[in-house]
């Protein structure tokens, strides 16, 4: 019993001592690989919307009884070209939910950016894709534009006479 719990106390220490970060000095920073592609506010190239729609089917069956179940999802997603951080100017392509977007005016700006909150993780994967890291890492991102980019538009259901 008493190696067991010591067992299980050095392998819970091993583990915290894996997810503690080194400490962060110019000369053995070690940056993670998210951060390397997400830090900092990016230069945004274009920018459009499209409507996914995501279906999923289930049916469960005995004997002569059974059920079966049918959802769809229509979700919006911004599309969005934006300069990775690396030196040849590169462009990747990326998506992701409208709800994942804030906008930030600014009108001293020259060009539009956007800037990506993401979750920290001890374990992260070597390369990976970037669209990986949109759909699950990234918690929101904010884009700076120029009011006069963005006009108002508002549409309030009160204002639609219902017709009859």
């Amino acid at each position: 019993m008493k190696k067991i719990l010591i067992l299980m106390t050095v392998l819970i220490l091993l583990i915290t001592i894996g997810c503690t970060p080194l400490e962060e000095t110019p000369d053995n920073r070690q940056m993670p690989i998210t951060e390397k592609i997400l830090s900092g506010e990016h230069l945004l190239q274009k920018m459009d919307s499209s409507k996914a729609t995501e279906s999923q089917s289930r049916g469960d069956f005995f004997l002569f009884a059974g059920e079966y179940k049918n959802r769809t999802d229509s979700k919006i997603k911004i599309i969005f070209s934006w300069q990775m951080n690396e030196p040849d100017s590169i462009y990747a392509i990326s998506s992701l939910d409208m709800t994942k977007i804030r906008i930030k005016f600014d009108n001293k700006i020259k060009s539009p950016t956007i800037l990506f909150k993401w979750e920290q993780s001890c374990y992260e994967q070597s390369d990976p894709q970037i669209q990986y890291l949109m759909d699950n890492k990234v918690i929101y991102a904010i884009v700076t534009i120029q009011e006069k980019d963005w006009p108002k538009d508002i549409k309030l259901p009160i204002n639609e006479i219902p017709s009859k």
